[in-house]
């Protein structure tokens, strides 16, 4: 899908999100990817004061982006503990916007995310993660984080770091192999975004 310049825009322009999610949706709205859950967050308030919401017009955008996308998408919203300022608690508006090309599997995939813990292995593929990474997750072939490589002789390093997923101890090589394919795309498509992501420390 060309993806007109206005729309890609509005995409990084959404309020509340982190520019990964924002280049998840390009890449689900691209073909890339068949479906994503993407997160969008209000202002963290002390939990003695008045609740902030994460704003309707920013619900608003949201919608309205990814209808001009052509993306189904079902979105929840739940009060979180966000990090604490000057040692006193604070909370946050969470919004988790599941989305897809049709409108079962963006539900689908907010089913699953209901209860996370027992539906990793289905949402990995939902997703569109390799299999084999899928089938690793969670288990002794899954290969250490610490062990994750920052390149390889066909990824760079900076296309390694639009890496979202778990690996496989056996087969990693050929599991980020895909992740040229989305740099390419996000570069064309977005390269403030693209940018904003492969320069940020981890």
């Amino acid at each position: 899908m060309n993806i007109p310049q206005h729309i890609i825009k509005h995409v990084e322009s959404l309020p509340g999100m982190l520019d990964e999610d924002k280049a998840i949706i390009l890449w689900v709205a691209g073909g890339l990817k068949p479906s994503a859950m993407v997160v969008a967050q209000g202002d963290a308030y002390f939990k003695d004061a008045v609740p902030v919401k994460y704003p309707q017009s920013a619900h608003d955008e949201i919608e309205h982006v990814l209808k001009d996308l052509n993306l189904s998408f079902v979105k929840t919203s739940e009060v979180m503990e966000a990090r604490e300022l000057n040692g006193k608690e604070r909370l946050q508006d969470v919004v988790r916007v599941y989305i897809a090309p049709k409108p079962e599997t963006a539900q689908k995939l907010k089913v699953l995310f209901d209860d996370v813990q027992h539906n990793h292995t289905e949402i990995g593929h939902l997703l569109g993660y390799p299999a084999t990474a899928v089938e690793a997750f969670l288990t002794d072939t899954m290969l250490p984080m610490e062990e994750t490589p920052e390149y390889t002789e066909t990824v760079s390093a900076s296309d390694m770091k639009l890496l979202h997923h778990r690996l496989s101890k056996d087969h990693w090589i050929n599991e980020v192999a895909y992740l040229t394919t989305y740099g390419t795309f996000l570069r064309e498509a977005s390269p403030s975004l693209y940018a904003s992501i492969t320069t940020a420390q981890q």
